[in-house]
């Protein structure tokens, strides 16, 4: 019977070594925030427009957006959130802690 060698890496690979996932998502949430910010500006001007009508349904579609943009920017948080965690159990540093100083989180990245 052979033995393997054991392997420093840890258990499961990481999803985002590099952090470019994590700066895509913050990227993206962003810029959903900033397209809120102006959505729903206009969604409150639409509101006061006197010449539309309800039946025309544009307030209607701005709430929609507003709705699907927030749903947007959840998702993307919850998959950051997800990718982050998976990383931080999968890290080889993973166990060390918890650490009961910052001199002793310090010496464990040696």
């Amino acid at each position: 019977m052979t033995r393997k060698s054991q392997n420093c890496e840890p258990k499961e690979r990481l999803l985002d070594k590099n952090k470019e996932v994590h700066q895509v998502l913050e990227t993206a949430m962003q810029q959903l925030s900033t397209m809120y910010a102006h959505v729903a500006q206009q969604r409150d001007d639409a509101a006061k427009d006197a010449s539309l009508e309800d039946a025309e349904g544009v307030v209607e579609s701005f709430d929609l957006l507003l709705e699907a943009t927030t749903k947007a920017h959840k998702s993307l948080n919850d998959l950051n959130w997800a990718i982050m965690e998976h990383d931080a159990g999968a890290s080889p540093r993973s166990g060390k802690g918890p650490f009961k100083s910052a001199k002793d989180l310090i010496e464990s990245l040696d």
